[in-house]
């Protein structure tokens, strides 16, 4: 929506700050489901998948790649809303390499990490685990990028405004997001969790598909 009043790069930076706010709260707020030894390589791999994302935009094209990202996205959405648990490998190994995948994916082309939601789902974590571990896994590249951007001199004025403007009903959502995760079961919240990666993907795969 805020695509429809914003200059797309406001957005991008908006989003992505507002959001490493969030992963830092729901880290404090749930620290201790934190499988740390399990996730953090996982991440580091992310970290060192980023910057091959990046590179591969002069190589590749970006709109098929989202294509057909979105397309393995809502196949794999469907395989595991069916439970077919072992079409998603447990090992380490496969892990890692997730990892490196969506983490390049995520900062090349802004699409990936639906990708990494599912491997985690198919783990079986619970419901906390698996928010508490999307979000240190997508911290780590946040704050990457979120340095990036003062680099680049992308906090003007007017964006800092907004930010403090977006920031209280974000932390508002966050909240009503707590105490609705406090009342949902297990079935409920992985259902939810793929609502929305499948909705994600398809409008991701209409805009590749309407702008070509």
């Amino acid at each position: 929506m805020l695509l429809l009043v914003l200059e797309p790069l406001t957005v991008i930076v908006t989003v992505n700050v507002v959001s490493s706010l969030i992963f830092v709260l729901i880290l404090v707020q749930s620290r201790q489901e934190l499988p740390t030894r399990k996730i953090a390589p996982i991440a580091i791999a992310a970290a060192l998948g980023a910057p091959i994302g990046v590179l591969a935009l002069t190589i590749v094209d970006p709109s098929l790649v989202r294509i057909s990202i979105a397309v393995l996205v809502i196949a794999l959405s469907a395989a595991t809303a069916l439970n077919f648990q072992t079409m998603m490998p447990k090992s380490r190994l496969f892990g890692l390499t997730i990892g490196f995948g969506t983490g390049g994916l995520v900062a090349g082309l802004g699409i990936g990490g639906p990708i990494m939601a599912l491997f985690l789902l198919g783990q079986k974590m619970r419901g906390p685990v698996l928010r508490v571990s999307l979000a240190f896994y997508f911290l780590g590249m946040s704050i990457i990028t979120l340095l990036g951007y003062g680099i680049a001199g992308f906090y003007t004025s007017e964006r800092i405004t907004l930010l403090l403007l977006v920031t209280v009903p974000a932390l508002g959502g966050f909240w009503v997001g707590s105490m609705l995760l406090q009342q949902m079961n297990e079935v409920i919240f992985k259902r939810g969790v793929l609502v929305v990666i499948i909705l994600s993907s398809i409008m991701v795969l209409l805009r590749e598909i309407l702008s070509s």
